[in-house]
């Protein structure tokens, strides 16, 4: 539920949802199935686009990415930033999510 719950918030312009979102990132992104659709977003298919995510908690996580354009860049890109520690925790201290 939670995965489609995300969609709902396209537009949301709360701080304190966005640092609960930033959060769920910041949980889901070392789980292991993230790291493996994290893998197939990085391969491009024909026609110029990437595997998607197929597992929960990279589902989730990629709908988090894509309903707040917090990375500014396409959907691979967002991905690696997302799974680099020390470029995501830099991300975090830029935008405000840092401690």
């Amino acid at each position: 539920m939670l995965i489609y719950a995300v969609w709902c918030t396209e537009g949301v312009e709360n701080q304190q949802l966005k640092e609960l979102y930033v959060g769920l990132m910041d949980k889901y992104r070392t789980h292991e199935n993230t790291k493996s659709d994290y893998k197939g977003s990085q391969m491009v298919l024909r026609g110029g686009a990437c595997m998607g995510a197929s597992r929960p908690e990279g589902q989730l996580t990629s709908n988090l990415m894509r309903q707040f354009d917090y990375f500014g860049m396409n959907y691979p890109g967002g991905f690696k930033l997302l799974m680099d520690e020390s470029r995501w925790k830099e991300w975090k201290r830029q935008n405000g999510f840092g401690k």
